[in-house]
């Protein structure tokens, strides 16, 4: 007999619940732990469950990793979205949302580069979960900059420009020159600069 559609839809909630518990947990466990020395049952310990659990969510570190990752693109993409509804969407403005989130939440960028460096995606699933999450990002800073590019190249710059600002949060996020309040000033005039030169 099949379950009533409430009765699933309120256990597909709480697995989702028990997931991003566990993410929460493996963010914690990255940022005092190098990638290549987290285990699987520092993340279960941090969670207060066994490291078996955790494989019921999560077929292994990897796939942890990957979607932990993901699930961080999709805050940055509803923040966009939030500016792009505004009356006048503003690029500079994007890019300072972005920079406070990432500042703010420093693992996902070091989660990111760990994936797009030693990810292996073996699986079409997690392939495809990388390329559709990353072009859904793409595509709302091209709504940023669209009828801004002198040359029409917009995918173009939104590469540049997703890259460079990734290259200057690596930069000064965290770098011991900088110091740390005021990294964000100077993150935010370099990206400004950034985005002067581009033209947009």
């Amino acid at each position: 007999m099949n379950s009533p559609p409430l009765f699933k839809q309120l256990k597909e909630q709480e697995k989702q619940l028990r997931k991003d518990l566990i993410m929460d947990a493996a963010e914690r466990v990255f940022a005092k732990t190098p990638f290549d020395r987290v285990q699987m049952r520092e993340i279960a310990a941090e969670v207060g469950l066994s490291a078996g659990a955790i494989y019921t969510y999560f077929p292994d570190q990897e796939t942890l990793f990957l979607e932990t990752a993901l699930r961080g693109a999709r805050r940055v993409q509803a923040l966009l979205d939030e500016q792009l509804a505004a009356d006048a969407p503003d690029l500079k403005t994007a890019v300072h949302l972005y920079i406070d989130f990432a500042l703010a939440h420093f693992e996902y960028l070091r989660i990111c580069q760990h994936c797009m460096l030693y990810g292996k995606f073996t699986d079409d699933h997690s392939l495809e979960m990388v390329t559709t999450t990353s072009q859904a990002l793409f595509e709302r800073f091209d709504r940023f900059l669209e009828g801004r590019v002198k040359d029409g190249e917009v995918r173009l710059h939104t590469h540049l420009l997703f890259a460079a600002l990734n290259g200057i949060l690596f930069s000064f996020g965290r770098s011991p020159v900088t110091a740390k309040n005021m990294a964000p000033d100077h993150i935010k005039t370099l990206a400004d600069r950034l985005v002067a030169l581009m033209g947009a």
